[in-house]
């Protein structure tokens, strides 16, 4: 018999759990920017779920660690956590262990790797459960 575990359902497991993006075509320049909007956040002690709206046609929500003011873009080394979003659900859980100061910025990606305005989240704008 084999001992070996199969390499291919350990690869799948390990890194490709989640699907890939579409890459990016030069065709798609005018991809229609969907405007995403939180319509309600709670937090307690763990968690920071926000309920979002306009989230049908986005893949990811990137996490990313910020100050007061919104930037129209955020380094890659400001990258807190890349999150896939499920089409089927419109919350957004983040463990508050990994969120950075009171601050965070959110943006969000397309199927074609378009990403959206950032959001700037004080901790205090979100009500508490």
């Amino acid at each position: 018999t084999n001992d070996n575990p199969d390499v291919v359902d350990y690869l799948k497991d390990k890194y490709y759990r989640l699907p890939a993006l579409t890459p990016s075509s030069p065709l798609e320049k005018n991809a229609q920017n969907t405007t995403v909007s939180i319509e309600a956040g709670f937090q307690d002690n763990e968690t920071v779920r926000l309920n979002l709206s306009g989230t049908e046609d986005l893949s990811y929500a990137l996490h990313f660690k910020s100050g007061k003011k919104a930037k129209s873009e955020y380094p890659l080394k400001k990258l807190v956590q890349k999150i896939h979003l499920e089409h089927d659900n419109q919350t957004l859980v983040i463990p508050k262990r990994i969120i950075l100061g009171r601050h965070f910025a959110l943006t969000f990606l397309d199927k074609y790797a378009q990403e959206s305005e950032p959001i700037v989240i004080h901790l205090k704008q979100i009500e508490e459960k």
